[in-house]
């Protein structure tokens, strides 16, 4: 395996240095890399974070399998970009320096902005290696994602991946932005899941050890790492809840959110979830669900606008094939 001017041989561990940027100043901003391999032949798995630089679970994940040293395979090779935005992450922000969303960028131009010089560098060097991708993702801003795995039918073994990484809950989506990373990765034909879990700027506990054990469970089904006893028993206990269609609820009113049901918890149709009052008293707004399904994302806002998304409704459907 050969990326840049690395060569990485087999049972080997190499820290990559992938060239993201030059500032005005001069100074050189790098995308750390973390690759290891394997004595034995296997497939090659990219773990990455922070595709968006506010996200910090996902960037937190793949910092404790690499602290606690479980991104070292068995077999194969397991490819971890902890940061993948580091100019974002330097300020805790969702978006590129130039303003451009990263993850609307791919697959990137080498003479293009600096979002899609980055994206092109992570195309053109990492993609190419990889056999199998998982993406880690937040909540943007206020709107805590509970901890979930999106898959779309792009590639049958996207349902496989969905299956044995066991989030709580597993959404089908089926429509890839353009300038996603996951658009180019379905263009190639290389399985991928998303991970959605907590808010940006807030690291998670539970949210992190989900992404861990559903990363390692992945590492179990590839045959790259395998799991403890202890592990697969703690693992068959739990089984997630798959979802197909979803509802935003949002606020027909402006005021103070105050939300009644938890993060998570299965909600009936016409159910009230919360409500919208009038900071000055004049008003109290029932807020009801419009469908019968499980609440996987919940606005932590205090304070809404008209029309701001509140709460996310997936319905349960049967687990596919």
């Amino acid at each position: 395996m050969k990326i840049l001017t690395e060569e990485i041989k087999c049972g080997k561990s190499t820290f990559i240095k992938l060239k993201a940027a030059s500032l005005y100043t001069r100074t050189e901003i790098e995308i750390p890399v973390i690759v290891e391999r394997a004595k034995l032949d296997g497939p090659t798995l990219l773990v990455l974070g922070g595709i968006h630089g506010d996200e910090v679970n996902g960037i937190e994940i793949v910092r404790r399998l690499i602290f606690d040293k479980q991104a070292k395979p068995h077999r194969g090779t397991i490819i971890c970009i902890p940061v993948v935005n580091v100019m974002a992450f330097l300020n805790l922000e969702r978006k590129f320096a130039d303003g451009r969303d990263l993850n609307r960028s791919f697959p990137g131009n080498k003479k293009g902005s600096l979002a899609a010089q980055v994206a092109n560098s992570i195309t053109q060097e990492i993609i190419q290696q990889v056999d199998y991708v998982v993406d880690l993702h937040t909540g943007g801003a206020a709107k805590f994602n509970f901890p979930q795995i999106r898959y779309d039918g792009e590639h049958p073994e996207n349902l496989m991946l969905a299956k044995k990484f066991n989030a709580p809950f597993t959404f089908l989506q089926n429509k890839a932005p353009v300038g996603s990373l996951r658009k180019v990765l379905n263009t190639r034909k290389i399985p991928v899941v998303i991970f959605e879990g907590g808010r940006s700027r807030e690291i998670d506990e539970d949210v992190v050890k989900i992404g861990v054990r559903g990363v390692l469970n992945v590492m179990d089904h590839l045959g790259i790492r395998q799991r403890t006893k202890e592990f697969k028993e703690h693992e068959e206990k739990t089984k997630t809840v798959f979802l197909s269609n979803s509802k935003w609820v949002r606020a027909k009113y402006s005021g103070m959110f105050q939300p009644l049901v938890k993060n998570g918890s299965e909600v009936q149709k016409n159910q009230l979830l919360g409500y919208i009052n009038g900071p000055f008293a004049q008003f109290q707004k029932k807020v009801t669900s419009p469908i019968t399904g499980h609440i996987i994302c919940l606005n932590r806002i205090p304070v809404v606008y008209k029309g701001d998304a509140l709460f996310h409704i997936g319905k349960v459907s049967e687990p596919p094939a």
